[in-house]
């Protein structure tokens, strides 16, 4: 499974909710896609899931200290003498993206998508797990 993380260092957005809000607006013309909130196996609490036929991305809005202590070994293996990363290691909310099957390249394009969902976010710092690596774009300066 493909993970991409978000660490959110400012503002918006604030909840599941909000969150549901701006996904539906970013995938607007996906005409393909359904959303619906679930309750996985496992899982702590609801998270927003888009689906595609037979392939799947899971939106987890993540507030616990989990959150904290990645954030904080991010920011400190990671970014370090990047301007924000007090930021990074002070952030107590993420959004969690996993994908369903990462081999199938009839989906590459919405993870394209939903990473630049992230990305626009103001203050989003991108993670990803698989490669420890931070993504350098505009939030990192």
């Amino acid at each position: 499974y493909h993970q991409v993380i978000a660490f959110l260092t400012l503002g918006k957005p604030e909840s599941l909710k909000a969150l549901e809000r701006d996904v539906r607006a970013w995938f607007d013309k996906d005409s393909e896609v359904q959303f619906s909130i679930d309750t996985a196996p496992f899982d702590i609490g609801e998270h927003l899931v888009l689906n595609w036929d037979d392939w799947y991305l899971r939106f987890y809005f993540e507030m616990h200290a989990d959150v904290e202590k990645q954030a904080q070994d991010v920011a400190l293996r990671l970014a370090g003498g990047r301007p924000n990363q007090e930021a990074i290691a002070t952030c107590k909310r993420r959004i969690r993206i996993v994908g369903s099957d990462e081999t199938q390249p009839d989906h590459i394009t919405q993870h394209i998508i939903a990473t630049e969902f992230l990305q626009q976010l103001p203050g989003s710092v991108i993670f990803y797990p698989e490669k420890d690596e931070l993504l350098k774009n505009r939030n990192l300066s």
